[in-house]
């Protein structure tokens, strides 16, 4: 008899741990198939939301999981063991018989291979891709019929760009064109002037269309706005900002404690900064300056601006001559010298610290790390695909940018000498 291989021993595991993971082969009906690929959150919504819809069968595959797969039971979906981007997988997900393929998983490699797969399959399938560059996601789209290939990375720019503008903006979106203007959903409370209107002429005095109010999405044009009630409104940016809420103000102005201690905070800021070597050498050199004068004021009987006279041209060895110690004290020799060799040594170390200080300077200034003094501007950290596609939506709408990013590319940086926006480079 013939041994039992591993593989032969992996196919007994028990049948219902198999059928939970893989489920059972699909029989063809009316339903109309739809398979994800992905195995995170944005995968278990899509499931969720496409479960709610009538007529429509679907089906997440994804590689063995069991909390995940209990997960994805629960919304109304089924779970299929196996990986996307092999033949046998989208086989036992019923490749030939779905309508849609979403390949929505993290791996933008998975996803391509995952939907080419299931398109030499089914060359009637259509494709729902997510890709991560917006630059590759439109050649796909270009070279791969019925295939609608989604940025994460530009969606997510036009909100946060939107957010930014408006800030009861909660979603943002170009339209209607992929590289047309920016649009947003955001929040609007029915004031004075659009309380008891109809909805029609609030849309009008808005310049936005009207999609809810109070939570309630079925009204008409006819209908009338309540006092206070909240509205969720969709219309362009440019439209938007004229009727954005203000930020409010603080009704009370700070108390004096409060000031005082801003400002203590304020001057302590670049006390934190100064070199701790620089510190002891300035101490250093201001005690051997006051010790010298204490002593030749007492040696030479003389007042004390000429004691500090005496002690500063010999610690700079200008030396005018006017004055000069008594040859016959050995102890005014001897301070004299000390003074002397110790101010050389100190005049060296303050014009290396110098040196230091506008190397430093010129550096920083060469780096982009210098304080901007700019007010109402917008600040955004990082330049990658969201913040690059942020930069290009804000610039749009003049708005004075500050871009902080740790390894700006000469792009970057052409792109802030010619459009005008400040670029540091740092760690925001």
């Amino acid at each position: 008899m013939a041994r039992r291989g591993p593989g032969r021993q992996a196919a007994s595991l028990s049948a219902g741990r198999r059928n939970r993971l893989t489920g059972p082969r699909m029989p063809a009906d009316r339903d109309l198939l739809m398979i994800i690929v992905g195995g995170d959150a944005l995968a278990l919504s899509t499931a969720r939301e496409l479960s709610l819809l009538q007529g429509r069968r679907i089906v997440v595959l994804w590689p063995a999981d069991l909390e995940f797969a209990s997960a994805v039971e629960a919304v109304g979906a089924q779970f299929i063991a196996g990986r996307p981007d092999s033949r046998a997988g989208l086989e036992m997900a019923g490749v030939s018989e779905a309508v849609t393929i979403l390949a929505l998983s993290h791996n933008d490699q998975l996803n391509l291979q995952a939907a080419l797969r299931a398109r030499d399959a089914n060359p009637h399938i259509r494709i729902v891709l997510r890709q991560f560059n917006r630059t590759l996601a439109a050649k796909i789209e270009q070279n791969l019929s019925d295939c609608s290939v989604l940025s994460l990375a530009w969606h997510s720019a036009a909100t946060y760009a939107a957010a930014a503008l408006d800030p009861s903006c909660f979603r943002g979106l170009q339209f209607p064109q992929p590289n047309g203007p920016l649009s947003g959903f955001a929040i609007r409370t029915a004031a004075d002037r659009l309380s008891g209107q109809r909805v029609a002429e609030a849309e009008h005095v808005l310049g936005a269309r009207i999609v809810a109010i109070d939570g309630a999405t079925e009204i008409g044009k006819d209908d009338v706005v309540p006092t206070r009630a909240e509205l969720v409104v969709y219309g362009r940016l440019d439209r938007l900002l004229a009727s954005t809420p203000r930020q409010p103000m603080p009704a009370d102005r700070p108390s004096i404690e409060q000031r005082l201690r801003r400002r203590l905070r304020r001057s302590d800021g670049p006390t934190h900064r100064l070199d701790p070597y620089l510190i002891g050498f300035v101490i250093t050199v201001l005690m051997l300056f006051a010790a010298g004068t204490w002593y030749f004021h007492s040696s030479f009987g003389t007042d004390w601006l000429t004691a500090a006279y005496f002690v500063m041209s010999t610690m700079t060895t200008t030396g005018f001559g006017d004055i000069f110690p008594d040859h016959s004290r050995a102890l005014d020799l001897w301070a004299t010298m000390v003074l002397m060799l110790v101010g050389t040594v100190f005049t060296g170390l303050f014009i290396v610290f110098a040196a230091a200080r506008l190397t430093r300077a010129q550096w920083v200034r060469m780096q982009g790390l210098r304080p901007i003094h700019r007010r109402g501007h917008i600040v955004v950290c990082g330049s990658g695909s969201i913040g690059t596609g942020a930069i290009d939506l804000l610039l749009a709408f003049d708005k004075p940018l500050v871009v902080v990013e740790a390894n700006p590319d000469a792009a970057l940086v052409e792109r802030a000498r010619d459009r005008g926006f400040d670029l540091l480079t740092g760690d925001a």
